[in-house]
Parts: C-alpha cells; structure tokens; sequence
C-alpha cells in the first residue's frame, strides 16, 4: 500500500474542502507505482515486477507485484 507524505495528504483534504469536493488533487497513480517499484528496488526485490494496482481508498493506491521464482543452491 502506497500513500502520499502526510504533508501532501492533507494538502489534498484541504484543497478538495475548500473546493466542496470538486477539485481532483490527486497524487497520480504512476508517482506512486514508481515509488512502490523504488521501494522493492530498495529492499533487495529490484527483479520484481509490479502487476498491477488500484485505488485501495483516497489517497492510497494498494499495488500487486510478481518476482520470479528463486531455485536454492546448495
């Protein structure tokens, strides 16, 4: 699951208050995929790929991915 800052997130709140709920200030749905696929890239999973993701609940974006099947050595 992918959220934008805290800072951001309630940027958005206020914006989308001020506006009665008419203005679309969401974050993008590729910023954050890019930001889950660093994260895998981060924690030693770069060979992952993600498959797909959706809207979970504004503001966050849950994400699916795959990584390739590891045969042990040994």
């Amino acid at each position: 699951m992918v959220a934008p800052s805290l800072g951001t997130t309630m940027a958005i709140g206020a914006a989308q208050g001020a506006t009665l709920g008419l203005a679309d200030t969401m974050t993008p749905e590729t910023r954050l995929e890019a930001a889950a696929q660093q994260h895998l890239a981060n924690t030693g999973r770069g060979g992952c790929k993600i498959t797909r993701g959706y809207l979970l609940q504004k503001p966050l974006f849950e994400f699916w991915f795959e990584c390739a099947a590891t045969v042990p050595t040994g």
